[in-house]
């Protein structure tokens, strides 16, 4: 109201300023001469005046198109006659006044019956309007515009009366032009005043708004930046078009009403922008609605894992190890882990493959955080990573060999120094083999240029004393190797490698002082991988893996992934009939329910072997640990019962593991409580086999009778009995006559710990060894000194 009042101030002093220039151009026009009885500067100043704006100008402009339900029905029913929008004309004054004193009439009889008063009128109607739909303030609206209509028509009744005043006195000339131009001001300000109002968004339109903020701030960062940039282009396309129109003024009215712009942005149900449609004759590709779904959730999945690993690569450190690995393991359990492996894969490049500096304590915390990954989640873990960086490794090194100069001082890049890193710390955490390091050992040997040189003295300075530990042999081969290479050079770098060996080969405390592997960081990282070890229940062996196969992995497959394909190279004969003999222990271990790896590698090492001290070493090769081991005295139980007649093999080998270590004694004797378990169920080849075992165990000394006691005397299944009569029959028969009384000497001598085993043995040999029919009188006499034995230190 504050504009109007101001407006209307100030066309009064325009109009007040008019008629003083009106009043001294009279005084002039009396006082001068006239030609052709019309003033000089009378026209002059006629002249000078513009024409006002015309329909057809007004039509070319652009327009918004407004999508206003109220203003529809006012135009609506001024084109049916009801209402009019324009000035009444003073013909017609009495009659509208007439017309709107019944219609006011009306309305007071209508509030009456609605019980609407000026009072609460205007509340009630507000409530009314929230309640369709129209917001709590529609009735504020209408009566501001009823107020507006009222104060601009009386301003154009007060403008009338001045100007008829105006018209007496000046003449109707001077009132036909200036009239008629102050009114076409008036109404075309006027208009554009109200079309204002017109612009202004309705609640609905708020509401949308409203939604559309709600859901553009729960999006990220990079919908945000999407929508924007969506949003500026729509905006940027409509003001180009905008602008076109504008500039064109010679084109018809009709033109431009048939290219009127629409500002109306559609929006999804959840009143997001839609992008805009993309047209037909673009070459695009049709992609269905369920790939486009699975595209967006993908995208979104992997978006939220790279949040949640790059979150916690940030805040890795050696007092954090813990936490961040049960959250990685989460991480895990949570998502696919193809996709988790290839954004992990990409943080560790990133932030430890360095291109100007080797990143060594850096790499090393990031290693042991994949080796605890490697015991807690899986082993394939470990052969994707190891694949990676292998390739990546050897990608990286061939380009450096063909762009860099052979003379050149300094390797311009250190990226491939910590791939390295990172491979030797994964094999000092044990989770591959020392044949990987060895291969990379002699690939970068058979090349010996500098980069080569440099590549070779980091490898043995982090992990050289490692190596000689598990391969001596090997690291005595590559060393001649290297050092008759060595011959023909004489960098310094190749003087300080020799070194280096020089020192490994004397086994020096500075050769173990220089390893990375045996530094205090090292090892408070490597006991804390133990700690994962225990926490999760088991231990993986390391990945024995070769580097041409790691190379070759996408055309010959991954074989040191479970379910994975591969396609064996070509070999030569021996290493065929090898291949087969190995393919064939390993059905033959299938066969024999080896469900898993380490019981098949026991399997094969056992079954390949020629006797049992070679069986003893291949098992011991294996490196099994903790929980591994108790599977190598359950595979041997397995096999001698599978045999169709009993092989000492079998027992020789027990013999060798209880002998060597008392935890293997005492996991035959938990072996044999679990047989005695399963005995009743099993085959009468079966329970021999087992009876002919521990009896040759227990002339061996590998075993002792006291494992008899979880036995019930008084209650003896058949199963039991057969397997009891074996047992003594095969120990009674015995050549070494000292053992055998040494094995009951020992039972005898054990009062407290088994108080009943003795009474039982010595009722069961007189119940059903006494009246057996022995192959040799040996047996026979052996088995009445016992049982008399027994009777003596029973009585005392």
């Amino acid at each position: 109201m504050k504009v109007v009042n101001a407006r209307k101030q100030r066309r009064q002093q325009e109009r007040q300023e008019k008629k003083q220039h009106k009043n001294k151009r009279a005084q002039q026009k009396k006082s001068m001469p006239t030609t052709n009885g019309k003033a000089t500067n009378h026209v002059a100043f006629k002249g000078k005046r513009k024409a006002p704006p015309s329909a057809t100008d007004a039509s070319k402009r652009p327009r918004m198109v407004i999508q206003n339900k109220f203003m529809e029905m006012i135009q609506a029913q001024a084109d049916e006659g009801t209402i009019s929008l324009t000035t009444s004309a003073k013909g017609s004054t009495r009659a509208s006044k007439k017309y709107r004193s019944a219609e006011d009439e009306a309305l007071k009889k209508l509030e009456a019956n609605l019980g609407v008063t000026k009072a609460n009128g205007l509340a009630k109607l507000n409530k009314e309007f929230e309640n369709d739909g129209l917001g709590n303030d529609f009735a504020d609206f209408l009566t501001s515009l009823d107020d507006l209509s009222k104060r601009i028509k009386g301003s154009e009744e007060s403008e009338e009366s001045h100007d008829s005043l105006d018209s007496d006195d000046d003449g109707s000339e001077s009132m036909d032009d200036e009239m008629q131009e102050e009114m076409d001001k008036l109404a075309s300000e006027d208009a554009s005043f109200l079309q204002g109002f017109d612009d202004l968004p309705t609640d609905d339109e708020e509401e949308d708004d409203d939604l559309a903020q709600y859901d553009s701030d729960n999006l990220s960062d990079d919908d945000e930046v999407a929508e924007n940039t969506k949003a500026n282009q729509l905006a940027t396309a409509i003001d180009g078009s905008l602008d076109e129109q504008d500039n064109d003024d010679d084109e018809p009215a009709s033109s431009d009403e048939n290219t009127t712009v629409s500002a109306v942005v559609e929006e999804d149900i959840y009143g997001r922008p839609k992008a805009p449609p993309v047209s037909s004759s673009g070459s695009s590709r049709y992609v269905p609605p369920h790939l486009r779904l699975a595209s967006s959730n993908n995208e979104n999945l992997l978006r939220e894992i790279r949040r949640r690993v790059n979150g916690q690569l940030n805040r890795l450190s050696e007092s954090n190890m813990e936490s961040i690995a049960m959250e990685f393991e989460s991480i895990y359990r949570s998502h696919v882990r193809a996709d988790v492996n290839r954004v992990l894969l990409e943080a560790l490049l990133a932030s430890c493959c360095h291109e100007t500096q080797v990143m060594t304590q850096l790499i090393t915390v990031h290693a042991a955080l994949l080796a605890a990954l490697f015991h807690s989640v899986g082993t394939e873990i470990i052969g994707f990573f190891i694949e990676n960086f292998v390739q990546l490794f050897h990608k990286k090194l061939e380009t450096l060999r063909a762009t860099t100069p052979s003379n050149m001082d300094e390797v311009p890049s250190k990226e491939t120094s910590n791939l390295l890193l990172f491979i030797t710390s994964l094999y000092g955490f044990e989770t591959v083999h020392c044949t990987l390091v060895y291969d990379i050992f002699r690939y970068l040997s058979d090349s010996f240029q500098p980069m080569d040189v440099e590549l070779l003295h980091l490898l043995l300075q982090h992990c050289g004393p490692s190596l000689r530990a598990d391969d001596s042999s090997a690291l005595s081969e590559m060393i001649t190797i290297i050092q008759a290479k060595a011959a023909t050079h004489e960098d310094k770098r190749v003087q300080f490698l020799l070194d280096l060996i020089s020192n490994l080969k004397k086994q020096k405390a500075k050769a173990k002082g220089t390893s990375a592997l045996s530094s205090d960081r090292f090892l408070q990282l490597r006991k804390w991988i133990g700690r994962v070890k225990s926490r999760v229940g088991h231990s993986n062996n390391a990945l024995r893996v070769a580097f041409s196969e790691l190379l070759a992995a996408d055309a010959q497959g991954r074989w040191w992934i479970i379910g994975g394909t591969w396609v064996p190279p070509s070999q030569p004969a021996a290493k065929k009939n090898e291949s087969s003999r190995t393919n064939s222990l390993l059905r033959l271990a299938e066969k024999q329910r080896m469900n898993t790896d380490v019981r098949r590698s026991i399997f094969c090492a056992i079954m390949g072997a020629s006797d049992f001290i070679e069986a003893y070493d291949a098992v011991v090769k294996l490196g099994l640990k903790d929980k591994q081991e108790r599977e190598i005295i359950r595979v041997i139980l397995h096999c001698c019962g599978s045999e169709a007649k009993y092989n000492p093999f079998y027992a020789l080998l027990a013999s060798k593991f209880a002998l060597s270590d008392t935890r293997y004694k005492f996991t035959l004797q938990l072996a044999f409580w679990d047989v005695f378990k399963q005995m009743a169920e099993w085959k009468p080849r079966q329970v021999f086999n087992m009876g002919c075992l521990l009896a040759s165990l227990l002339e061996s000394d590998a075993m002792s009778l006291t494992c008899l006691k979880v036995l019930d005397f008084t209650d003896l299944s058949p199963a039991a009995i057969l397997f009891l009569k074996v047992v003594f029959e095969k120990l009674l028969s015995a050549d070494d006559e000292a053992a055998v009384i040494g094995v009951f000497e020992r039972m005898a001598l054990h009062k407290v710990k088994v108080p009943g085993l003795r009474d039982g043995i010595t009722v069961f040999l007189h119940q059903h060894m006494m009246p057996y029919k022995f192959k040799n009188l040996l047996g026979k006499v052996r088995a009445k000194m016992v049982a008399a034995l027994l009777d003596v230190v029973g009585k005392k």
